[in-house]
This record gives C-alpha cells, structure tokens and sequence, in this order.
C-alpha cells in the first residue's frame, strides 16, 4: 500500500469513528436517544410495580383465604363437639327418665303388695255363742273299703318248639345229602340262650345198604330273633 492510499484509509477511518461519536444510531440524534431511553426506564419500572403489586395481592389473598379456612374449620369442629355433648345430655336425660319410671312401676307394684298382703291377713273372730237345749246326733264313719284292680296274668311265652324242628330239619335236608328219612329224636331249648334251640337227628344205618346198627347223628341249631327263626349251625354227632 502506497503513502497516500495509508492517509485515505486514515481519514476515512478517523471520519467515520467521528460520525459514531456524535449519531451512535443512523438517523437518531444522541438527545432522541437518551429521550427513548428514559422513556423505556420508565416503563420498565412501572412494570416491575405493577408487578410486585400483583404479586403482593396474591399473596394477601393467599394469607386471607388460608385464615378463612383455619376459621371455617375450627368453626365446624367445635359445632361437632356442641352436636356430641347436645346428644350425650339427651341419651342421659332418656336413660334418667326410663329409671325414674321404672322406679315409679316398682314401687307401684310393692305397694300393691304390701295391700293385699294386708288384706289378706285373718281378723280375730268372736268366740261362739254357746246353744243350749240342742241336741246333736254324731254318726260313726263308714269304714271305707279300698279296692284293688286285679292283676292282669302275665303273658305266656308260645312254645316254637315244633317250628324249630321244621326249620331245622329242612336246613339238615339241604346241607346233607340223603338226610330227607332222618327223623327227630329231640328239640330242646340251649340254657342260658333265650331263643336257641337244639334238635337232634337220627338216621338209621341199614337203610344206606350197611349192616351197621350205629344210626348217624345230627345236630342242628335254630335262633330266634325278631320273631323270625333261621339255623344258625349244623354239627355230625357221630355213630
């Protein structure tokens, strides 16, 4: 760069930081400037005190609205408690009348009592007048004769002797074979066995083609229970 292109530079420079010195803006003199720059001051700050007086009343009310409450409440609290003490006085008062009442009836019904009881004792009587030129005839007492009801019979156990015997030859016929000719030499009841009998069979030996005299022995049980008569046992005696 020659000499004399360095002073134009250096007057133009110098020019243009003069002109910024004196117009900072464009267009605007520096006495606008410093008059839009109070007016914005200004505006800033009433904004700020309108602000902190909304926030202040928000907070007032905040503080009204939360001693309302507390009142509101205390308020309800202590109309709960004048509404339980009101009830209680009334339970009370009810529970007094009920036993003054029945104190009442109690002492109605013992002096009903004691009247009676009064009116119920015997007043001396006067002694008799006596009669005289009265003559009383005096019966003897008749002998009272009691009767006694005749004692009915006592009622006689049925012998079911013959029906053991049935029954009991009939069980002999069914378990034993060739036993249908066997004839009853005895039915006894079993002592000590109320409804048991014994019966005894006898079947000669001749008769099963054998020259033995010794007749087979049988013996069978019966039971009686519940009026209904079954054998119970079947026993060979032997020869």
């Amino acid at each position: 760069m020659t000499p004399d292109e360095r002073a134009r530079v250096d007057s133009i420079t110098a020019a243009f930081d003069r002109s910024r010195r004196h117009s900072p803006i464009p267009g605007i003199s520096s006495t606008e400037t410093i008059s839009t720059t109070g007016k914005g001051l200004r505006y800033a700050v009433l904004f700020v005190l309108v602000l902190a007086l909304h926030a202040a009343g928000f907070l007032l009310y905040q503080n009204y609205s939360e001693a309302k409450s507390t009142e509101l409440i205390a308020q309800a609290q202590h109309q709960a408690l004048e509404d339980a003490r009101n009830q209680e006085l009334a339970e009370m008062r009810a529970v007094a009348a009920a036993a003054q009442a029945a104190a009442a009836q109690l002492s109605k019904a013992m002096a009903q009592q004691r009247y009676w009881q009064t009116s119920q004792v015997t007043q001396p009587q006067p002694p008799p007048t006596p009669e005289y030129n009265v003559v009383r005839t005096t019966q003897r007492p008749q002998p009272v004769t009691q009767q006694f009801a005749p004692t009915p019979p006592e009622p006689v156990a049925k012998n079911r002797s013959s029906e053991h015997a049935s029954i009991a030859y009939n069980y002999l016929v069914r378990k034993k074979s060739n036993t249908w000719n066997a004839r009853i030499t005895s039915t006894k009841q079993v002592t000590g066995w109320e409804g048991r009998y014994r019966t005894e069979f006898e079947i000669p030996r001749n008769t099963q083609g054998t020259n033995s005299l010794q007749p087979r022995r049988y013996e069978v049980l019966t039971q009686e229970k519940d009026g209904q008569i079954t054998a119970i046992d079947l026993t060979t005696k032997g020869y």
